[in-house]
């Protein structure tokens, strides 16, 4: 079974966001002035008469309040089987949300720009190694040196 059209999907996405928006008790206008964009841009992804970026329909579903579930189905429906495998907008609100848990939970980052994946591993294993209390020295036997 092949999956839904492109268009079929971004009609879809559009009637169920304008749903949400309305359930919201939101306007056209009020969707726009928080968006900062014309309320036609709004009307138009509603209407499916233009696609939607990744990163319109992460801040409509921040909007609408959506549940987890919801938000990736929405954002399923905006998926276009015949684009480029990577899509740039993903790739930045990941990167932004992977910041701000590593800045909260103090979680440190290593930089793996140009290194090959043993000099990454190594960078992880030295890592590991400064965070974990030292191991006791032992005997062959496996016994505590003093």
């Amino acid at each position: 079974m092949t999956s839904p059209s492109p268009t079929v999907r971004r009609r879809e996405l559009g009637a169920r966001l304008r749903a949400l928006r309305l359930e919201r008790g939101l306007t056209v206008d009020d969707v726009a002035a928080r968006m900062e964009v014309s309320p036609a841009k709004i009307s138009r992804i509603e209407t499916a008469a233009r696609g939607v970026s990744v990163a319109d329909v992460r801040f409509l579903c921040d909007l609408y309040q959506v549940s987890t579930e919801e938000r990736s189905r929405l954002l399923t429906l905006n998926e276009n089987r015949e684009t480029l495998y990577v899509d740039r907008d993903a790739i930045s609100a990941e990167l932004v949300e992977m910041r701000r848990l590593c800045t909260r939970h103090s979680w440190p980052v290593i930089d793996v720009t140009r290194r090959s994946i043993e000099e990454t591993a190594a960078a992880v294993i030295n890592l590991l190694s400064a965070r974990r209390p030292p191991m006791p020295e032992t005997d062959s036997n496996g016994e505590t040196l003093a």
